[in-house]
């Protein structure tokens, strides 16, 4: 699924290695990652909290010890625990592993293809050591380092391969025309868009539009609408600039009640908490 205005173009400073490994700390209730996609296989382990998240078409709750995988191009969120959620995250491309012998490339073009992918959660120990085997060469500032990773992450992902491998994975044709549905949706969140209008624009009938979207996401449409309109609404209170009330009419929500009721469901705190527990963070962090 591959929607051009969700691909993440902040690039995150994961460093100049071929596995980029960052560690993430949240402390309260978040949208610690809003719906996105790049270019990059990703890779989470959960050490505390959980996290509710949406990959694909599906949506599950990663706790203390899974390891979560993220396919190239793959859209995907998570949001955290009331308490915050603590994990670390690594990313690596096919290509540049997959890039000397003939097989190597018939092996890339079916994981491009997504003939090959691993089971998106994996609870195991074995997983759990060689993730943290990865993780310690990182840390570390060695000359061998590049040799180093590269032998580890081989070691890890055929281990992956070995015991966690799914073959019947295929990119269905009709995902172009559901990729213009959330394109739509994402750029048009902020109006009063109405599950009726999207579904007569891209001539559905309402009811079956609803199941097909449902089945797709595992959210309804409107839960869909909720999430980026949430999302938006955290980026513009960080920034500090508008009130609550503005806030909530930018992000299309006419009544400051139901924009405080889908914050709350949503986040965990409503809108005014939220905003006090941030900036206390953050001036925490500042000193």
């Amino acid at each position: 699924m591959i929607l051009k205005n969700l691909q993440e173009t902040e690039e995150v400073a994961y460093g100049e290695y071929l596995v980029r490994s960052i560690y993430n700390v949240s402390d309260h209730r978040n949208l610690v990652f809003s719906p996105h996609w790049h270019e990059y296989c990703e890779i989470l382990l959960i050490y505390s909290g959980y996290l509710d998240i949406l990959s694909g078409n599906k949506c599950f709750r990663a706790v203390p010890g899974d390891l979560v995988l993220f396919s190239a191009r793959e859209l995907h969120s998570g949001i955290s625990d009331i308490n915050g959620c603590v994990y670390r995250a690594i990313q690596f491309k096919w290509n540049e592993i997959l890039n000397s012998s003939a097989a190597e490339k018939r092996l890339l073009e079916a994981l491009n293809k997504g003939i090959y992918k691993i089971t998106s959660t994996i609870h195991n120990n074995k997983v759990f050591e060689l993730f943290n085997k990865i993780i310690n060469i990182c840390n570390g500032d060695k000359v061998s380092r590049p040799l180093a990773e590269r032998a580890v992450l081989c070691e890890f992902l055929t281990y992956l391969f070995d015991n966690y491998l799914e073959q019947h994975y295929a990119v269905s044709k009709s995902n172009d025309r559901f990729d213009d549905i959330l394109q739509y949706i994402n750029e048009n969140y902020c109006l009063n868009i109405t599950t009726e209008e999207i579904a007569k624009k891209f001539s559905y009938n309402k009811s079956y539009f609803c199941r097909m979207f449902k089945q797709k996401m595992q959210l309804s449409p409107i839960d869909y609408i909720n999430l980026c309109r949430i999302e938006r609404a955290q980026a513009l209170i960080r920034q500090n600039e508008l009130n609550l009330s503005e806030i909530a009419l930018q992000c299309g929500y006419n009544s400051d009640t139901y924009f405080s009721t889908t914050f709350k469901k949503i986040v965990g705190m409503s809108p005014k908490d939220w905003k006090a527990q941030y900036f206390k963070n953050n001036a925490s962090d500042r000193l």
